[in-house]
């Protein structure tokens, strides 16, 4: 087995490269970049700098139906991308949302925009959108997808 991963990082080396030389070369081709939203894998992803958006959301599995497209750009080492429903214009400012605003973004069905609501009824107003993270149902994961749409 050792033989044959020597053979594999030799095979990619020049004759006058070492192995390792090759490694780091191949760990240096990738950038760290993060996208979410209306994409159906959101997520963190180490892919090839030479990778594009648009070779990004074929790797993400495409946009969701309500995406708002972006033109095709150059990505970069520690970009995070966030695409936006078609369906919000304007960000919904969090103090003043109605059930029927919040059961706008994506992630936030009825349960959670009532649990929104109920904390806001306790606090008066939110001081920061980060609050969100104080409402059971609502982690980190969902607050990545959320944030993005409101406002104080």
């Amino acid at each position: 087995m050792k033989l044959i991963l020597l053979l594999l990082l030799l095979s990619g080396c020049q004759s006058n490269e070492s192995p390792l030389s090759f490694i780091k070369y191949r760990e240096t081709s990738l950038i760290s970049v993060s996208i979410y939203g209306e994409v159906n894998e959101p997520g963190h992803y180490l892919i090839d700098k030479t990778c594009d958006l648009k070779c990004l959301i074929v790797k993400v599995n495409g946009y969701k139906k309500d995406a708002l497209v972006l033109e095709n750009k150059i990505l970069n080492d520690k970009e995070s991308l966030f695409i936006n429903s078609n369906k919000i214009k304007d960000k919904i400012n969090l103090n003043k949302a109605s059930l029927e605003d919040l059961m706008k973004i994506p992630n936030i069905g009825k349960s959670i925009a009532l649990k929104i609501l109920d904390y806001r009824l306790k606090v008066t107003t939110f001081k920061s959108i980060r609050e969100l993270l104080n409402i059971k149902g609502i982690k980190e994961k969902k607050f990545n997808v959320i944030y993005h749409y409101l406002t104080l």
